[in-house]
């Protein structure tokens, strides 16, 4: 178990178990805790996703690990966590 102790963490994590249960009941959907970071830091992509430069450090080393071009387009990070998520075993 993990610690809870503030109240916007604890609103938070109390929120993502009912998301989770509702996406299970309701959809049917298999419901997984990913780490993005870690997958970045495995890929050898340990950047600050948070700055433009950091984002495009991450979305040039990305075609090596997906198919199709990025290249015409600016990831966001949450496009680029998607994909690292999506990446991660």
């Amino acid at each position: 178990m993990f610690s809870i102790g503030t109240e916007w963490v604890r609103t938070w994590v109390y929120k993502a178990i009912r998301l989770k249960k509702w996406a299970e009941n309701e959809l049917g959907a298999k419901v997984i805790e990913v780490y993005p970071y870690a997958a970045r830091v495995t890929l050898g992509m340990d950047v600050k996703k948070k700055t433009k430069k950091g984002r495009q450090i991450i979305q040039k080393r990305l075609p090596g690990f997906i198919e199709g071009s990025i290249e015409d387009t600016f990831l966001s990070h949450d496009e680029l966590d998607a994909i690292l998520s999506a990446y991660q075993k």
